[in-house]
């Protein structure tokens, strides 16, 4: 009988406040780095380049990448909750580290980028004990809601927190305000530390543990998992570089203000607010295989009307706004979908190293993408511009089209997913 089913309903409830507690202290270190604005702002005021800026967006896909599997082995020796201890006090460092850049002087942005990585390294070490700490006290009826309350409500107060930052910024924001913020989400990663150590849990390590090899072997062999995973590496190469490279387009080619970065910013955590909102009735209204296919397209379109909002266009500004927001949305349901298609295809006894498995290929496919987008702007082997018509098309409205390509080509790979076909003999227990 699983561990879950053994709590009362009483019991259940308070993890999962503590879950949503220890999210709350713990994201506002995660969308400082994810949504991009704060980190590409702060090392342009630090004398970083764009293509220093986009790469900084891409590093916790690469540690994903690299450390993931190997975490899913660590989790596995040193246990759940020290291993959540572990990330927390090693984020905390990282933020503190790229809170004090500036002392470093010219070196600065490296100094940023190198605490970026630390706190990134961490990331994989608290994801991949993430969800068998849930899986305690989580029944499969339930993934869906709390997935999508959990990360509506931590979405919520980063959109507050961040919009009220852009609000107070102004256009030239001073260093030493973003400085604070950066402290601040460092220390918070101490509340994240405390609730979860509240969890209930059956075994801090698996009882029966295998080695690295046993365990990948399983997850490869787990034909749903990996075909779900291969699916989205490559739907992630398709989408993951669009939203950083839009607030770089905004602020190079547009040359809008540092507030009105960040306030693009919060919309697009807005938007992922109502995604996230809605994903667990949706998912129940509408099933896993509607969503899966109107979020790809989704994000299609997204990349489409980012190549739409040209220059010369006077509502440039409020379109990427809009297309932001509609990001966010289709982003949040996704990500819902995708953290119970995970919980759902792991096999017992091998929950750790699936997690691991599927992020990784997802990672890898945001990793390439952003990487890939950094070498293209550093290198300059795309023209700076070029006419269609009697339209001028900028560099980075020529990367957006061939994102909007390439997720209309991925289409193809939907017959990867389970939920869209789930005749199989593998281990698959859906909501």
């Amino acid at each position: 009988m699983p561990y879950a089913s053994q709590l009362t309903a009483e019991q259940r409830r308070k993890a999962r406040l503590d879950a949503y507690a220890s999210t709350w202290c713990g994201c506002i270190s995660e969308v400082l780095l994810d949504s991009n604005a704060i980190i590409i702002l702060y090392i342009s005021l630090l004398g970083g380049g764009d293509s220093f800026s986009l790469f900084s967006t891409s590093l916790t896909s690469i540690a994903y990448v690299l450390l993931m599997l190997t975490m899913a082995f660590v989790v596995d020796r040193v246990g759940l909750k020290r291993s959540t201890a572990i990330a927390c006090w090693t984020g905390m460092t990282a933020f503190l580290i790229m809170a004090l850049a500036p002392l470093a002087g010219a070196s600065a942005p490296y100094v940023v980028i190198g605490g970026c990585f630390l706190y990134c390294a961490s990331r994989p070490l608290t994801a991949t004990a993430w969800y068998p700490l849930l899986d305690n006290f989580l029944l499969p009826g339930e993934r869906g809601d709390f997935f999508g309350t959990m990360r509506s409500s931590y979405m919520l107060l980063n959109t507050v927190l961040i919009f009220s930052l852009g609000a107070v910024m102004g256009r030239n924001p001073p260093l030493w305000l973003i400085q604070i913020v950066l402290a601040l989400a460092g220390v918070a990663l101490l509340g994240r530390k405390h609730f979860i150590d509240r969890f209930p849990i059956e075994f801090e390590r698996p009882p029966t543990r295998h080695n690295l090899r046993q365990a990948l072997g399983i997850s490869i062999r787990n034909s749903p998992l990996a075909g779900f995973s291969i699916y989205c590496c490559f739907l992630y190469l398709a989408l993951s570089s669009a939203i950083p490279l839009s607030l770089i387009y905004l602020k190079s080619v547009l040359q809008v203000g540092g507030n009105t970065l960040v306030m693009v910013s919060a919309a697009g955590l807005g938007g992922t607010i109502l995604g996230y909102s809605c994903a667990g009735r949706l998912l129940k209204w509408l099933g896993t295989k509607t969503v899966i296919v109107v979020t790809h397209i989704g994000f299609i379109v997204v990349s489409f009307g980012f190549f739409l909002a040209g220059p010369e266009r006077a509502y440039a500004v409020p379109l990427i706004m809009a297309i932001t927001l509609f990001n966010g949305f289709m982003s949040g349901c996704f990500l819902v979908m995708h953290s119970t298609e995970m919980m759902a295809l792991a096999r017992p006894g091998n929950k750790t190293m699936a997690v691991a498995f599927c992020s990784t290929l997802s990672n890898l496919g945001t990793a390439v993408s952003r990487v890939g987008a950094t070498l293209i702007l550093a290198s300059g082997m795309l023209a700076p511009s070029w006419t269609l018509g009697k339209t001028t098309i900028t560099l980075h409205q020529t990367m957006f089209l061939a994102l909007a390509i390439m997720g209309t080509f991925f289409l193809s790979l939907l017959v990867l997913v389970p939920a869209l076909v789930p005749q199989h003999d593998d281990y698959y227990v859906p909501n």
